[in-house]
């Protein structure tokens, strides 16, 4: 690790710290308590099955590309490897790093390819889903932004920035082999493999699986009567999600849940509703997810050593 980095990683903790202790000094614990007691278990369980069907299309979308690049697949080897990756990403740092390479290695020696064709589902994979998070996030922030500034000439810069991220993202994913540089043309080559009919399935799935994310905060955040327009809640997601996808801390362990309560309070919702549904929302999205990821990595592991597994490559 460098030293920029050690240091970045070192701010980042201390800020967190920091915030955490002036959290924990200001809070009311007993409206903190009366808040969740507050939780519906209803709600709890619709959103719980709303993340499983979110952790569901996921390895769906995995299972389609690994169908279309190595020519076999196995739904379940594939849920298995993707279970996996989650259990590694929740103690490597925001970026994923960790999780893309375990899945690189069970990849391979699940389905006998070599590195390359492994390799280039991962890419195929983390291109569509980072291009479908980083545009709804961009278009989240020039939401919050527009809706924060007073001033026009700032919200007409922030909107001219954001559209040509999102331009120079286009000509990016659709046509690479116009950039001459060799990361542009090592994706073009690797993309030829999808026909535009498979790129609009991958894509639609991605879109279904990050908008499901701020269905759930609203759902959540409404079951505790907070009057905020749909779109707020849906920026306040995104835009917390974008924070926690910084290489500072494990999972975005911290950046996360920080972000989303600074905005919720700057909404004018009560400090301790906000540090109620932040916990439950991370819970669920990210705890819950990490806990049914290891039991289900322990759960494939006692089923196939009964040879359950084995057959059906393209099931």
């Amino acid at each position: 690790m460098s030293n920029s980095r050690r240091i970045l990683n070192l701010f980042g903790y201390a800020l967190i710290i920091i915030l955490v202790i002036n959290l924990l000094i200001t809070l009311d614990y007993t409206n903190l308590m009366a808040s969740i007691r507050q939780v519906n278990p209803n709600v709890i369980f619709l959103l719980i099955s709303l993340q499983l069907l979110t952790q569901l299309l996921i390895t769906w979308q995995w299972h389609i590309i690994c169908k279309i690049v190595i020519n076999k697949s196995n739904f379940w080897k594939v849920l298995n490897i993707f279970t996996r990756g989650s259990v590694v990403e929740a103690i490597t740092p925001g970026a994923k790093i960790g999780g893309e390479a375990t899945r690189l290695y069970y990849i391979k020696k699940d389905f006998d390819c070599d590195t390359e064709k492994a390799v280039s589902v991962i890419l195929i994979q983390k291109c569509i889903s980072m291009s479908v998070l980083l545009t709804i996030c961009v278009l989240a922030f020039v939401y919050l932004s527009i809706k924060m500034m007073n001033d026009l000439l700032s919200s007409l810069l922030v909107i001219i920035v954001c559209v040509t991220l999102i331009a120079m993202m286009i000509v990016l994913l659709f046509f690479p082999e116009k950039i001459k540089h060799k990361y542009a043309q090592s994706y073009a080559q690797t993309t030829k493999m999808l026909t535009k009919s498979e790129w609009l399935i991958l894509f639609f799935i991605s879109v279904v699986v990050w908008l499901l994310f701020p269905i759930k905060m609203a759902i959540l955040v409404y079951s505790f009567d907070i009057k905020l327009p749909p779109a707020i809640i849906f920026a306040v997601t995104m835009t917390s999600y974008m924070a926690g996808m910084l290489p500072i801390t494990p999972g975005g362990i911290g950046t996360f849940e920080g972000t989303m309560i600074t905005w919720l309070t700057m909404l004018s919702v009560a400090s301790e509703v906000s540090v109620t549904i932040t916990i439950i929302f991370r819970f669920i999205t990210f705890w819950f997810v990490n806990l049914a990821s290891a039991m289900c990595v322990v759960l494939y592991k006692l089923i196939s050593a009964r040879g359950k597994f084995d057959a059906g490559e393209n099931s």
